[in-house]
């Protein structure tokens, strides 16, 4: 996610957070991985991955992996290396 430098400040990034999220609830997603700063998505409950075990395979800080479980306990047990979409690697 990312937001116009011109309309940054303006809770934009925040709106978009959280609609991403509530409508990943309503599809039945169990759970969410995100690469980026800490405190920003900490905000909207995500942890460190590395609590679960659970790494990126993409070099990096590891604090900036973070995972948001929307079904109890669901990277319980899981720990590894996340696969991501092939698209993903053309950013």
């Amino acid at each position: 996610m990312a937001v116009n430098p011109a309309r940054q400040n303006k809770g934009v990034g925040s709106l978009l957070a959280r609609a991403g999220i509530e409508e990943c609830r309503e599809i039945g997603a169990a759970g969410l991985v995100v690469l980026g700063h800490p405190k920003y998505y900490s905000r909207f409950g995500f942890s460190p991955s590395a609590n679960f075990g659970i790494k990126s395979k993409y070099d990096g800080a590891p604090e900036v992996f973070m995972v948001l479980e929307l079904s109890a306990e669901v990277f319980a047990g899981k720990a590894g290396v996340i696969s991501y979409h092939p698209s993903f690697a053309r950013l």
